[in-house]
């Protein structure tokens, strides 16, 4: 993909109550769209929740995904974080930060 394309991701945390936050967090980047949309339950889960759209460049995109590990690890929470980018999903965790980036941008290039 092209870098100056824009490209969209969702995120969708697993403590809702970070939501807010990492809006906030993402939102600091002036080059990056970010809207709050309805997501989908987790498997087997009721109601719904919500996750962020975060739109931008693809360059930019990544710069933003590559500062997830860095949110997640100033929570006090054994917060996550979910990237759903082409109908795929991955979780970043507090110990699985380098495999997950190593997948999306695979994914992000394609």
């Amino acid at each position: 993909m092209a870098t100056g394309q824009a490209q969209s991701v969702e995120l969708s945390v697993s403590e809702q109550g970070e939501l807010r936050s990492l809006r906030t967090w993402l939102a600091s980047n002036p080059s990056i769209k970010v809207s709050t949309v309805s997501g989908q339950p987790p498997a087997g889960g009721l109601g719904h929740l919500d996750a962020l759209l975060v739109t931008a460049a693809s360059g930019t995109v990544m710069t933003a995904i590559r500062t997830l590990p860095r949110f997640i690890h100033e929570r006090k929470s054994h917060t996550s974080i979910t990237v759903k980018v082409k109908n795929r999903r991955i979780t970043f965790q507090g110990d699985n930060a380098e495999e997950a980036m190593h997948i999306l941008e695979k994914l992000l290039d394609e």
